[in-house]
């Protein structure tokens, strides 16, 4: 296992901000922050360990004990699944299924920049905690934006397309947020508020860097808006990597917003 548990960056829904503190943290020298690939494989590769030992929970006894009859030279038996003692099999496939975490970490290190972590928008708190439970040093910065803040966002890139879709949106932010703040460890949580990051930077980059151990984040990715690639002339015409929210809502969907955000 590695020598130390990854940060974790999320937040309720996407287009939330959590790529604005991606930035700011892989800005430090010392800190690197990888994307969501690399988030959904840590998560893909401890779900399979974790069903893996399910599996074996109740079988690991007959499993050894039918690899014992056949070491012992009794083969006439079903054998289709025969396999090495259960114990050995599952350290097998930890180290395959979250050798990944180790290779995030050692390469982190190898470029000097030992406070390394995650990304994925959106995580289901179900998953960030199963991740915890496992390594359980590890820490959680998540962003709060304000529900029409991320829905002006989402419209403008048509993350939803119809008002089912919205609510959906609104109802995975509601309860993402409220699941967080009652089920993560305290001690090991940082909440940010997005708002209050861009209007008042100073103190909120100072605690970042208390929490986090990254030294020397650059305030000055703030003044640069990036939310999709610069690449995108086709969305973002200027090339800048911005795509600027939808300005007003239909009164529908305000209303379905306004309801959600004062449920928070």
């Amino acid at each position: 296992m590695p020598h130390s548990a990854p940060l974790l960056l999320s937040s309720a829904v996407r287009r939330s901000g959590t790529t604005l503190v991606q930035r700011l943290l892989s800005s430090a020298p010392n800190c690197l922050i990888y994307g969501e690939t690399c988030a959904y494989d840590l998560q893909f590769g401890l779900q399979v360990y974790l069903s893996k030992q399910l599996q074996f929970q109740v079988r690991a006894a007959q499993q050894d004990a039918l690899l014992a009859k056949v070491l012992a030279g009794d083969a006439n038996d079903w054998i289709a699944d025969l396999m090495p003692p259960v114990a050995d099999y599952l350290a097998a496939q930890k180290t395959h299924c979250l050798g990944v975490v180790d290779f995030l970490e050692r390469y982190a290190v190898e470029q000097q920049r030992p406070v390394w972590g995650l990304k994925m928008a959106e995580w289901p708190v179900s998953q960030i905690l199963q991740i915890q439970r496992f390594l359980p040093p590890t820490r959680l910065v998540y962003i709060h934006r304000d529900l029409l803040g991320c829905v002006r966002s989402a419209r403008r890139v048509q993350l939803y397309t119809s008002l089912q879709e919205l609510e959906y949106f609104c109802q995975t932010w509601h309860q993402n947020y409220r699941a967080v703040r009652s089920q993560f460890p305290a001690e090991q949580l940082l909440l940010i508020d997005y708002q209050a990051l861009l209007e008042q930077p100073g103190p909120i980059l100072a605690q970042l860097e208390a929490f986090s151990g990254a030294r020397g984040i650059q305030a000055e990715v703030l003044h640069q808006r990036i939310n999709t690639l610069k690449s995108d002339r086709q969305r973002a015409p200027k090339g800048d990597g911005y795509l600027p929210p939808t300005a007003e809502l239909p009164e529908a969907e305000r209303l379905l917003v306004d309801r959600y955000a004062a449920l928070s």
